[in-house]
């Protein structure tokens, strides 16, 4: 039988269970594996009755220095001397995921939950501690129909790095052919039992919970 919170659970669910999710992907995939962590989210959720799917985004993460040098311009750097020229200024940095200079093939993949929570899993990827960027993921963004219709989110992370999320307008679903998301792919066992772990987790909490309001009757 699924497992379906409560529809206002779904927040905070996904809050809690990323943390520890993205703590044993890592185990099995580096950091940069967003389909192979989208598809383990999105099958997690599955086996909890909470709907989820894909969405291909672009990622923008800035250092409060550089994103003020980018307002202060009205621009971004034009060419590779001034981006130098700008990170050594500000002592920041910025780069993107998804996005044709970021990573290979421009794909960076989250989950849209219940239709509108933004949970990536990934993000933790752009994290540059060494450039007074660090980020810890997931990140849950709570979004609206003008982000789905092309508008930019921007969200300032508890370590103060800048993250701007747009949807992809590239078509297509070429993820869908990566042996981190087909259900015949080479990893999908491990994929399996992953979100089974999590399940084991989940009911273990609960029964533990169920324990603690027993004792204190």
């Amino acid at each position: 039988m699924r497992r379906r919170p409560i529809p206002e659970a779904v927040e905070p669910l996904l809050r809690v269970l990323g943390p520890e999710l993205r703590r044993v992907i890592l185990t099995e995939y580096k950091a940069d594996s967003c389909i192979a962590s989208t598809r383990i989210g999105i099958d997690l959720l599955a086996e909890l009755g909470v709907p989820a799917r894909p969405l291909r985004v672009e990622v923008m993460a800035y250092t409060v220095g550089y994103a003020r040098r980018i307002e202060a311009e009205g621009r971004m750097p034009r060419n590779q001397a001034e981006r130098i020229a700008w990170t050594d200024e500000t002592n920041g940095w910025a780069l993107g995921i998804g996005v044709e200079a970021g990573t290979p093939g421009g794909i960076h993949l989250v989950a849209l939950v219940d239709d509108h929570l933004l949970w990536d899993l990934s993000i933790d990827q752009a994290s540059r501690p060494e450039r007074n960027m660090p980020i810890e993921g997931p990140i849950v963004l709570d979004t609206d129909d003008a982000f789905r219709k092309g508008r930019r989110l921007l969200r300032v992370t508890d370590d103060k790095t800048i993250l701007v999320y747009r949807v992809s307008k590239l078509k297509g679903m070429p993820w869908s052919q990566s042996n981190n998301w087909r259900k015949d792919g080479r990893d999908a066992q491990v994929r399996q039992a992953i979100v089974q772990e999590a399940l084991r987790a989940i009911d273990d909490a609960k029964a533990r919970s169920a324990l603690r309001r027993v004792e204190s009757l």
